[in-house]
């Protein structure tokens, strides 16, 4: 067996006992989740229920929107910290500097207007006057990537409150084997707060955290990568014992329900998925170990010269008294060895050294051009086709979020739920055009619905290159658009980022 079929299979086994661990405790889960014994269609009088923070459709950045959400295996993109904190440390084909970054800036204006947005069989909410708004960042040092990103959502309620959910998700992803195998470990956090807009005063809220891993192996030979995602339930707790606010009645709680993702994907065409991040620290130091070496040559060369001339000195007796003793410093690898003490062999020397450290620098750039040229070369024709499996846990006492705006109990989330992802990406107009298209299967967190399905497209737009106005090196600006249509759903919007 080869070295590279004894690390896929050597993943197999842990990966699937934690899968079947995960599993067990959603099921076990599920049969202590209470059914639903309170009568459905009433409205919500009393401080006895959970929302259900499922978000059955896919909100948030739109290039997570267009390709359906099947990004698990992927990563790639601050835009992806929702589906996988592995997406704070995957680096793109074509990232090649020490520090890379990313950004992303999105706005969907048509999620809830005349939709069934929750799933639950019936069209339309009480609360139209909405925003749904999402931002991120991430920085690569290294190995290691940083970032966060930030989803919310801003409902207008009467004349003088607002509501606003936030989903936020911020952590860390450790890059091994040269950027082929992703670890990140994250928090997600949930905020729900209602606020009296006249003075900005916070009225109530709710706020918890729980932790989520994720991880991505794309070895650089396959044409395929597998990912996995995992994270607890959050219980987001109320601040103060308000039980109503301007009309509404408040939930005991906001629950986030325990989750478990399983992502795969596989490229066709001449374009690579995976490769090895080539670290530009360590061709830097090859480069300076060999300088150093040709360095320690002329030093031992010329302290044999000296050596000599001193013997002859004391073979003619002529040596002055000092002359047997040569200083003694330590070289550029700390190593301690006698130093010549010839002050012409040192002036030539520093001005050799000056002429070296600039040589240094003008091979690292030589190199790094080629090597980016390299990768530029390569084609960009390709297809990428990507799946996610979605198992979600239950909720206790659980209303839909719709159902809480509209105050009218309808019990959601009683029963663990499964989701399905699919979608598919390719580049029409070679560095300038990205085009996606997808598919999932939406479950109903209601007893009474059922399975929807949503068709997805979108596309990204690179623009022109832009630097902040000196602030950074150049980047190249991208445009997305994306659409999400489903029976009795539609969702587009729009986001500005950093074409790769």
């Amino acid at each position: 067996m080869r070295a590279s079929e004894r690390s896929r299979t050597g993943w197999a086994a842990p990966l699937c006992a934690l899968c079947c661990a995960t599993l067990l405790a959603l099921q076990a889960g599920g049969a202590r989740a209470q059914t639903a014994t309170k009568a459905e269609g009433q409205a919500l009088t009393r401080n006895d229920f959970s929302i259900d923070l499922v978000t059955g459709p896919i909100v948030g950045p739109n290039r997570v929107v267009s390709l359906a959400g099947a990004y698990t295996a992927l990563g790639y993109g601050i835009d992806n910290a929702a589906i996988t904190p592995a997406a704070y440390g995957a680096r793109t084909l074509w990232d090649t500097r020490w520090v890379e970054w990313d950004a992303t800036l999105d706005y969907s204006p048509g999620a809830f207007r005349h939709t069934d947005f929750d799933n639950n069989g019936i069209s339309g909410v009480t609360n139209t006057d909405f925003l749904f708004v999402t931002g991120g960042a991430s920085i690569m040092i290294g190995e290691v990537g940083l970032g966060a990103l930030v989803r919310l959502q801003n409902y207008r309620i009467g004349k003088s409150a607002q509501l606003n959910l936030v989903l936020a998700n911020y952590g860390a992803c450790y890059a091994l084997l040269d950027g082929q195998l992703l670890i990140g470990a994250s928090a997600r956090t949930a905020v729900l707060s209602i606020t009296e807009t006249a003075v900005q005063k916070e009225l109530v809220n709710f706020t918890g955290t729980g932790p989520e891993v994720g991880a991505v192996l794309g070895l650089e030979e396959v044409p395929f990568r597998v990912g996995l995602a995992a994270r607890s339930g959050v219980t987001s707790a109320q601040d103060n014992r308000a039980h109503t606010v301007y009309g509404l009645t408040l939930p005991r709680s906001v629950s986030l329900p325990p989750e478990l993702q399983l992502g795969f994907a596989y490229q066709l065409g001449d374009r690579p998925l995976n490769r090895r991040w080539i670290n530009p620290h360590d061709r830097e130091r090859e480069l300076r170990a060999i300088m150093l070496a040709r360095r320690r040559v002329r030093l031992r060369e010329q302290l044999d010269t000296e050596l000599a001339d001193e013997r002859l000195r004391r073979a003619l007796d002529t040596a002055p008294p000092s002359a047997s003793r040569f200083e003694l410093a330590f070289d550029d690898e700390d190593e301690l060895m006698p130093q010549p003490r010839d002050p012409e062999f040192w002036q030539a020397e520093a001005k050799l050294r000056e002429r070296e450290e600039r040589q240094l620098q003008q091979d690292m750039e030589l190199e790094t051009s080629r090597y980016r040229a390299g990768l530029r070369a390569l084609s960009r024709k390709y297809i990428l086709l990507s799946a996610d499996a979605v198992l979600i846990g239950p909720t206790d006492d659980g209303v839909g979020f719709e159902s809480f705006l509209s105050q009218i109990r309808q019990v959601s989330g009683a029963n663990p739920s499964f989701a399905a992802r699919f979608g598919a990406e390719g580049e029409p107009i070679q560095n300038r055009l990205k085009l996606r298209v997808g598919g999932y299967m939406e479950p109903s967190r209601f007893a009474e619905g059922s399975t929807r399905l949503h068709a997805t497209m979108g596309f990204d737009l690179r623009l022109f290159a832009f630097d902040m106005f000196g602030l950074v090196d150049e980047f190249d600006l991208r445009i997305t658009a994306a659409l999400d249509v489903a029976q009795r759903y539609r969702n587009f919007g729009f986001s500005v980022g950093i074409w790769h």
